[in-house]
Order: C-alpha cells, then structure tokens, then sequence
C-alpha cells in the first residue's frame, strides 16, 4: 500500500513491530529521500490495519506487574470486520476493558482460549456508537479480545482501554523478631498467593469485576480460617444483602496460609499481619477504591489485619474489630522489621471504629482466651457479649473448645445484629469487661452489652430489652 506524504509517495512495508501491546510505526522501505508520512491523511475507508483479523493472527498484549494498562487504536470495517488480540495471566486478577471512540456500532468480547466456543465469556454490545465495557474477574490462563463491527457494511475507527489489577500477591516474611530481649533471624519464608481478595454478592464468591471509585466493605478472617470458613462466608454474603441498596460492594480478604498456626497464642501468624495489611492497601489502591470508602470488618488476627490496613492508608472511613485477638500487646505484627512492631489503637486507623468482644467472665483476666476486652476498648466504642448456652455440636466437636467456640460465634452475632437491629444513640463507658454496669471495681469503659442464644443452629438475639443493653443517649453509631 503507499501512504501520501508531503513530499513523495514512498512504500510501506506490511510487516507491523508491535511491542507489549503498543504499535509502533511501520518499517519503512525508502526508495525516495526521507520525509515523514502525512497520516492525517488516513481515514476509515482506508485498509491500514495493524491487528490480526483472526485468533491465530492475534496480537499478544503483554500486562506486566500488580497493575498494569494498555492504550491501544485501530479500525473495522470493510474486509476487515473483526480484530482478535490475545493475554495470558499468571494470577488470578480483575479486567477493565473500554471500546470508544466510534463512529459507527462495535462490539467486544473476552474469549477463552477455545475461540471456536460461541459462548464468550463476558461481551458488550450496546447500540450504535456508545461506549463497551467489560469488568471480570478472570483466573489465570490464556484469553483473547474480539473487537467486531455490530452493524454489517459499516466502519469505525477505536479505541481500546486495557486495564489489569492482580487480585493475588506473594506474601513473604524475613521471621525477624525480639524474643526474651534478643533479636532473632529465622529463615524467610515466602507464600505463593498468600494474600487474595474475592468479591462476593449474596449467594457467595462473585466473578463480577471490583469497581472502582466505589463504596466498598472487605472481610478479612482470623487464624486457621478462610473467607470460605462457615462463619466468615455468611457474614460476607449478608453485608451484600443488606447493603445491596447501599450501593456497596463486598470483597473478603482472604490470607489462609499466612494465617496458619497451631500454638497459642498465634505469634508466629502474627508476624505475616503487616506483609498482607501492606499487599492489600496497594491492591485496593490499584483499584482505584479511595480510603473514605473503605470499611474493614476483621475477626480475631483479622481486626489487626484491618488495623495495619488502615495504618498504611492513614485512616480509612470504618474499622469493625470482632473479637481482636488476645493478647494484642505481645503480638510482633511484621516479620519482616527487627524488634516488636504493635498493632495501633482501632480508633487510630479510623474514623468510625466499633468492637466486639466476649466477656472476660468466660476467660482470663483482662481478655477471653481468645478476644481482647482491653484492646477492644481502643475502638470508638465496643460491645461485650455473654453468651447464654454452650452447645456442643458439630461446630466445636473437632476439639470441643468453648472458648474457641464463643470466639467463633462473635462473627455470627455480628451478622445477626447487622440484619435485625437499628444502631443506637448512646452514652460511652457504661460496661466493664464482664457486661456489667454496676461494678465499683472494675472500670467501665464499654459500651453495651448483648446477650446472645443458641436456638435453630444459629446464636440469635431474642430479647430487644433484655439482651441488647445500652445507655441511651447523643452518640449515634454505625453497624457498617
């Protein structure tokens, strides 16, 4: 083909050097004096087409890093009615894609690499001229983009907008920590997708795409726990319910194998607390979620997850501890600083912060075997809950544990509380750590008190009166 130029007509070599998804110019073969070519003077009727026209001509788009983007531009029409550009992914990650700039109707779709299939697996196919968008969570593999006229005999330049965020990290921790005042050096271990986020909607994990600018709640689960563990999951997929109208979007954190550990306390997963809080602040960012539209609801190890995560943002808008891990003052939450790196006070990191705790009349003074009533209290304000029952059931029969159990179970107080109750105006400092407002011992510094009952498998709250206990007053809280 020859393109026009200001001076001369020279030839232009077919051959197009394309690299990680940009287009460079073409090779020329110059038969004349160089001068630059007018490519003012390409149109949509031209034939000038950089892209393969079918799968096995597809363009490689190369997305490298956490988060990456491409900015491509090209032409259908006439002869040429579809472009096929092909992507691998390594790790589990979230795909924007925007066709625009079109003078005339044009399609997308993301395909897997069986192209043959007529089922893609997400396309876009509004009318006439406007805007495509695609937003998926793709798992790792082979994928092609299929950009193709909507209406036959017509023709259109576009632009294609990429955008690739990994929704998995590698955790590592160099094991560095204080023990009996000497600094220790363990091997460093490293985990292989140790740190992942989900999104979930009401029936559980979603592959619907993260947005961005959005309101946003994630879920970040305990030690030995997943965000597939019974109780976590449920609470995931009730926050979708009941936010629905809110126009929130649910993610859980879920950190398992950093999470892993057998002693108690838990000190050696404590240490991977601010490798993942750090891998989760950026991914978030990545995506493009601002920090006043973040809360974070964390059980156990999971609230100092939350802490460090809104640590690493400054604040972020929620912070919602359940059960914070006892004991929070021992705890070295970052293997990878030399000497001991406590998690700050809940109140710190947010500018709402509310905590759940069990009462420390079913364990050791100055926290549940399990929850920290003290750590706790560094929340705007926080609620004891008694438990009235101990069911030994399929839940706790592994190692028949009440403690561990009531630790559990806070998670799925919360959830019932969330869906069945309004938040109150109240008054600050009216419990101690037992749940008990008539203590001349023990300082006050609660602010409420649930009593919670086993009933149909599931821990409910069945007295408004009774066992849902506050002082009224002018500080209106938040569930959420």
């Amino acid at each position: 083909m020859t393109v026009e130029t200001k001076s001369e007509l020279i030839n232009v070599d077919s051959t197009i050097n394309i690299t990680s998804g940009f287009t460079k110019f073409p090779s020329f073969n110059i038969s004349a004096p160089l001068s630059i070519p007018n490519y003012s003077a390409l149109n949509v009727n031209s034939s000038f087409d950089f892209r393969g026209n079918t799968p096995d001509q597809a363009e490689n788009l190369t997305f490298d890093g956490e988060s990456s983007q491409l900015n491509l531009s090209d032409f259908v029409g006439n002869n040429n009615s579809d472009d096929y550009f092909k992507f691998s992914l390594n790790k589990r990650a979230n795909f924007w894609l925007s066709l625009n700039g079109l003078s005339a109707d044009a399609n997308v779709a993301i395909l897997n690499s069986n192209t043959e299939s007529n089922s893609p697996i997400k396309d876009s196919h509004n009318l006439d001229i406007q805007p495509e968008y695609i937003n998926r969570i793709l798992e790792p593999g082979e994928y092609y983009i299929r950009v193709f006229l909507g209406t036959s005999g017509t023709q259109t330049n576009y632009k294609l907008d990429l955008k690739k965020v990994n929704l998995s990290g590698d955790i590592n921790n160099k094991q560095l920590y204080e023990q009996f005042g000497r600094e220790k050096d363990e091997p460093d271990i490293s985990y292989l997708n140790g740190a992942n986020f989900y999104r979930y909607n009401t029936s559980g994990r979603t592959y619907d795409g993260i947005e961005s600018n959005k309101n946003t709640i994630v879920v970040i689960h305990g030690r030995g726990d997943s965000s597939e563990g019974r109780n976590i999951k449920l609470l995931s997929m009730t926050a979708a319910s009941i936010n629905e109208s809110k126009n929130y979007q649910i993610l859980a954190l879920d950190w398992q194998k950093p999470a892993e550990d057998k002693d108690t306390p838990p000190y050696f997963a404590a240490r991977n607390i601010t490798p993942v809080a750090e891998w989760a602040k950026n991914t978030l960012t990545y995506l493009g979620i601002d920090s006043q539209q973040i809360t974070l609801i964390g059980h156990s190890l999971g609230s100092y997850v939350s802490d460090e995560i809104g640590r690493f943002f400054g604040k972020v808008q929620s912070l919602i501890a359940l059960d914070p891990a006892y004991p929070a003052d021992t705890y070295d939450i970052n293997g990878n600083e030399p000497g001991n790196q406590q998690p700050k006070p809940f109140k710190e990191v947010a500018n709402n912060s509310l905590a759940f705790v069990v009462s420390d009349e079913y364990g050791l003074l100055g926290g549940s075997a399990a929850g920290d009533n003290n750590r706790a209290t560094t929340a705007n304000n926080s609620f004891i809950i008694r438990f009235n029952i101990y069911q030994t059931n399929q839940a706790n029969q592994a190692n028949n544990d009440k403690n561990t159990f009531y630790h559990n179970s806070v998670v799925d107080v919360y959830r019932y509380l969330i869906s069945n109750y309004q938040p109150p105006s109240l008054q600050q400092n009216k419990y101690d750590n037992d749940g008990k407002n008539d203590s001349w011992f023990w300082k006050k510094r609660h602010e409420g008190v649930i009593t919670a009952t086993w009933e149909n498998n599931d821990w409910v709250i069945k007295d408004s009166q009774k066992d849902f206990q506050f002082v009224k007053g002018s500080e209106q809280i938040s569930w959420i």
